[in-house]
């Protein structure tokens, strides 16, 4: 949120702007044509035209004047090269409030933050006294952590010099304490603003969806259009990313119906926006209805209507899209393909991973940590455990997640030897575990026998507190009744806060399968008296009980009818 005084400008015709510039070599014009011209370049973002003009006044000598070289400086800005507005910036003869303004702005969107706040401090040392848009542009460089410190002293500064307190002012202020949460605060500048615009109330609405207060943030958005605000595109595209769960699908479709009136649902933003939303809630028929409304797809949007396709797990849908993406000479990129590798899990698929593995080499793409792993956990899914393992060597950047995704290729498809070598050197490289990654070692260390293994991970988890975990608590019993240790795997199962079917089964399986038949008929005794009966409970508890005593046995399918 960065301040101009800046006019909007009229659409400019690039190719006279282009054959304007060429023909300025040699020959002398006004300074209120030039500066038109910079304006020009401004408005179409023509970036090479605009360094040229700036080729041109420095051989003529016109960068002293302060007016062409704020325009050079807004030039910059507004084609977003933060660098050559900083280098302008120093090459500059005169300077005012605009042109520190500007230096600001630029560090601001270079994601040097400090480096703006110190210039905001800077210029006053050098006699410039700051306005309300350069307050306005420190501000909002001050919503990333470890700057609220300097926002707070810069808030005090503006009530100190009775800065007038304009829209942009709280605008940013607002801003800026949403950022760090302080909702409080926020929502106090909030309705202390006698003039609101669309920024003012889109900010508020962001700080409530962006802690969760999903409630707060269309309250607002109802209360603004009852005050005849009229939501931009930002607005809606922030409503509707609050949509997260198929509870919000009414109010999805409401929101569906306001940008219908205001004739956005057309703009390709807002529809890839509802496609999400749809997604997120569940109603596809929904998303191809927003899908199909955007004549002319672009990457983004084929994508959302995968992703949204590939969440509610219709598979074959979300494999035609991508085939009907291609056919229309859409350009898939490395999100697209991570969201069609998801879609690959039904056999006779892997004929298509091992396509999107040739297009991301033949295309040079960068293969990116999330399609990689996405390339990773399809090959170890169809059990294709030599690509899987050559995808997992050449990759430059070994997440947790790419580790554990190996491990579990491995496992699977009964190679838990080298799950469980894999893991010590994982453990090795210092890579931290995460709850998915103990829970598959676990199961390789049942399946593999490998106890002593197993132990030293129990350890892990008592040192991290995770053994009062439902999974991985799980997994311990399992793993000890799988390597006969009974007493082991009964002493987790004790002390397990919550008890699930398999941890039961589990136990229940091992105490009939080493002949200790009292054990187990104790044991459902208890899980019946806990009130854990499940339909599917009963098949399995039957095969390991079966070899107990049959009255028993009886008399429990009675006391569990």
């Amino acid at each position: 949120m960065f301040i101009f005084r800046c006019k909007q400008e009229v659409p400019v015709d690039c190719h006279k702007l282009k054959e304007t510039i060429a023909l300025l070599d040699g020959h002398e014009t006004g300074l209120k044509f030039l500066s038109s011209l910079l304006q020009k370049c401004s408005a179409a973002k023509e970036l090479l035209e605009g360094k040229k003009l700036h080729c041109y006044l420095q051989k003529n000598g016109l960068l002293k004047n302060l007016l062409l070289g704020n325009h050079l400086l807004r030039m910059y800005l507004s084609c977003g090269s933060s660098e050559d507005a900083i280098a302008c910036f120093y090459s500059l003869h005169e300077k005012n409030g605009f042109s520190w303004n500007s230096l600001i702005t630029a560090h601001a969107r270079d994601g040097q933050y400090q480096k703006a706040i110190c210039v905001f401090y800077r210029m006053q040392c050098e006699g410039f006294l700051p306005d309300e848009f350069v307050f306005a542009s420190v501000v909002s460089a001050c919503t990333k952590r470890a700057t609220i410190t300097y926002g707070k002293h810069i808030h005090t500064q503006i009530l100190g010099n009775e800065v007038e307190f304009s829209v942009p002012v709280l605008n940013a202020l607002a801003n800026m304490y949403a950022c760090h949460n302080s909702i409080t605060v926020a929502r106090k500048l909030f309705d202390q603003m006698l003039h609101r615009n669309v920024v003012s109330w889109t900010c508020m609405i962001s700080a409530y969806a962006r802690i969760g207060q999903c409630e707060d943030a269309h309250s607002l958005h109802v209360r603004m259009c009852q005050e005849v605000a009229l939501p931009n595109r930002v607005t809606y595209s922030i409503l509707l990313d609050a949509c997260l769960t198929p509870d919000c699908l009414v109010r999805g479709r409401q929101l569906h119906a306001c940008i219908t009136t205001c004739n956005l649902h057309f703009d390709i933003i807002m529809a890839t926006s509802l496609v999400i939303m749809y997604g997120k809630c569940g109603t596809l028929e929904d998303a191809f209805k927003a899908f199909a409304c955007v004549k002319d797809q672009n990457t983004i949007m084929w994508t959302a209507m995968i992703c949204a396709c590939t969440k509610q797990g219709n598979f074959n849908t979300a494999l035609l899209i991508y085939n009907n993406m291609l056919q229309e000479g859409g350009l898939p990129d490395t999100v697209t393909y991570s969201s069609v590798l998801d879609s690959c899990i039904a056999k006779g698929t892997l004929k298509i991973v091992r396509q999107i593995h040739a297009a991301l080499v033949v295309n040079t793409l960068p293969c990116d940590i999330i399609a990689t792993t996405s390339l990773l956990n399809m090959y170890g899914h169809h059990g294709s455990l030599e690509d899987a393992s050559f995808i997992f060597d050449e990759m430059k950047q070994r997440t947790p997640s790419a580790w554990t995704s190996m491990i579990a290729s491995y496992t699977q498809h009964g190679k838990s030897k080298e799950a469980i070598q894999l893991y010590v050197h994982m453990v090795m490289d210092g890579i931290p575990s995460e709850i998915m990654t103990f829970w598959r070692v676990l199961d390789a260390c049942a399946d593999q026998g490998s106890v002593i293994e197993g132990r030293l991970i129990h350890v892990v988890l008592v040192e991290n507190g995770l053994e009062c975990n439902l999974s991985l608590a799980t997994a311990l019993v399992v793993m000890y009744s799988k390597c006969e240790e009974l007493e082991e795997g009964h002493y987790v199962f004790n002390h397990m806060q919550e008890k699930n079917l398999t941890s039961w089964t589990a136990m229940i399986s091992a105490y009939a399968q080493f002949g200790a038949d009292m054990e187990a008929l104790f044991l459902v005794d208890e899980m019946l008296q806990e009130d854990a009966r499940r339909g599917e409970l009963f098949a399995d508890i039957a095969n390991s009980a079966i070899q107990c005593n049959m009255d028993i046995f009886a008399q429990f399918f009675q006391r569990a009818a």
